[in-house]
C-alpha cells in the first residue's frame, strides 16, 4: 500500500509539473501564433511583389489561408477559457500549419533546396513544443517530407549533402527540445518544492503540529477580527475554554505517547463536533478554545458545549479504561467583555470554576461511607 501510495504522490506531482509547464508555454504559443500571423501575411506580400508570374498567384494564396488560420486560431486560444490544457496539441497544430505552408511552397516552386526551411520549422517547434510527444509528431511531419524529397534526387552528391542536413538538423532540434523540456520541467519542479514549503511553513506558524487544530496565534488573530466583525454589525460572539480533565494523572500512568493520542482523539472529536463557520485550537498543554460565530444567548453556548461532551463521551481506547472529559468554561461578547482580553479571561475564569466544581464533586463522591469503603469514578483523574 506504501508503494502505491508513492506511486500515486509520484503521479500527482508529474501532473502538477505537466499543468504548470503547459500554463508557462500558452503565453509563449499566443505570442508566437500572433507573430506568424504577421509573417505569413507578409509572406503573401512578397510572393506577389517578387515571385515569377507562374507561380506567385498560387504561392500568395497558400501563405495568406496559412495567415488567415493562424489568425483564426489565435482568436480563438485568446477568447475561449479553457483551453490551455491543450497547450500541446494547439502547440502541434500551429507548427502543422507552418509545414504544410512549407510543404506546398516546396512542390510549387519545384526547387528541392526549398526542403530546407523545414528546418526552420523543425527548429521552431523544438522551442515552441515543450513536449517529447507532440515534438516528436511534429518531427515525423519533417522526417516523412524528407523521406519524399529525397527520393526524386538523382545526384547522389546532392543526396548525401542533403541528407547529412536534414539528419543534423533533427539532431540538432531534439537536443533543443530536450534541453528546453528539461530546463521547463525542472524549473516548475522547484516552484512546486518552494510553494509546498512555503505552505508548509504557513501552516507550521498557524496550527498545531500535533492535532491539526489552530494555534493559540491563529485563534487570537481571528478572535480579534470576529470581534471588530460583531462590533460593526452589533452581533455577537460565543468562546469556549476547554481543559481535559485528569490529563497529568492520565499522562503519568499510561505516558506521554498515550497522552499525545489522546490529545489529537479529542481534537479530532472536536472539530467534528462545531459548526463549519466556528474554529477550534489547541490553546497549550491539554486546553482547546472554541470561537462560536452567529450566536444569540448562552442557550446557543450551552448546546454547543453539550454537542462536544457527547462528542467526548464516544471516546474509547482499546485495553484500556479511560474516559475523556473536559470542564468547558463560556463566554458571550460583549456581555462578558469587550476587548479581546477580557473576552478571553472570561471564558479562562469560567472554565477554571467548573473544574474546581467538578474536582470537588469528584472528591465527595470519593470520601469513605459510613461503612469505610471507597467509591471511586471511572474517569476520575483530578489534576
Amino acid at each position: 500500500m506504501r508503494e502505491v501510495a508513492v506511486r500515486a504522490g509520484d503521479h500527482t506531482e508529474r501532473e502538477a509539473i505537466e499543468r504548470a509547464v503547459r500554463g508557462t508555454a500558452w503565453s509563449g504559443i499566443q505570442a508566437v501564433c500572433l507573430g506568424l500571423v504577421g509573417l505569413y501575411g507578409l509572406f503573401a506580400v512578397s510572393h506577389l511583389a517578387l515571385l515569377p508570374d507562374g507561380i506567385r498567384t498560387s504561392m500568395a494564396i497558400v501563405a495568406g489561408a496559412t495567415s488567415i488560420a493562424l489568425l483564426a486560431t489565435w482568436t480563438v486560444i485568446t477568447r475561449v477559457d479553457g483551453l490551455v490544457r491543450f497547450a500541446f496539441p494547439i502547440a502541434f497544430g500551429i507548427v502543422s500549419l507552418a509545414w504544410f505552408n512549407s510543404w506546398i511552397h516546396l512542390h510549387l516552386s519545384g526547387d528541392i533546396l526549398e526542403s530546407t526551411n523545414l528546418i526552420l520549422v523543425l527548429i521552431g517547434a523544438s522551442f515552441f513544443i515543450p513536449s517529447a510527444r507532440w515534438f516528436g509528431g511534429a518531427g515525423a511531419l519533417v522526417i516523412v517530407s524528407w523521406a519524399v524529397t529525397s527520393s526524386t534526387m538523382r545526384d547522389q552528391d546532392a543526396y548525401g549533402h542533403f541528407v547529412f542536413a536534414m539528419v543534423s538538423a533533427l539532431v540538432l532540434a531534439g537536443l533543443i527540445q530536450w534541453v528546453r523540456t528539461r530546463s521547463l520541467n525542472e524549473t516548475q519542479q522547484l516552484r512546486l518544492i518552494s510553494e509546498a514549503q512555503r505552505k508548509e511553513l504557513e501552516l507550521l506558524a498557524t496550527h498545531d503540529f500535533l492535532t491539526g487544530l489552530a494555534n493559540r496565534r491563529l485563534f487570537l488573530e481571528r478572535l480579534e477580527l470576529a470581534m471588530a466583525d460583531s462590533k460593526r454589525t452589533k452581533g455577537r460572539l460565543g468562546l469556549l475554554f476547554l481543559d481535559l480533565d485528569g490529563f497529568k494523572s492520565l499522562n503519568d500512568t499510561f505516558g506521554h505517547a498515550f497522552g499525545d493520542e489522546v490529545l489529537k482523539v479529542a481534537a479530532d472529536r472536536l472539530g467534528e463536533a462545531i459548526r463549519e463557520t466556528d474554529l477550534a485550537a489547541r490553546l497549550g498543554g491539554d486546553e482547546f478554545g472554541v470561537l462560536l460565530t452567529h450566536v444569540h444567548t448562552t442557550v446557543d453556548l450551552d448546546i454547543a458545549s453539550e454537542r462536544i461532551r457527547m462528542a467526548f463521551a464516544g471516546i474509547t481506547f482499546p485495553g484500556k479504561d479511560v474516559v475523556v472529559e473536559a470542564s468547558i468554561g463560556t463566554a458571550i461578547y460583549p456581555d462578558d467583555g469587550e476587548t479581546a482580553e477580557a473576552f478571553f479571561d472570561a471564558a479562562d475564569t469560567e472554565m477554571y470554576r467548573m473544574k474546581r466544581e467538578r474536582q470537588a464533586a469528584t472528591e465527595a463522591y470519593e470520601k469513605p461511607n459510613t461503612s469505610g469503603t471507597t467509591t471511586t469514578t471511572a474517569n476520575a483523574h483530578p489534576e
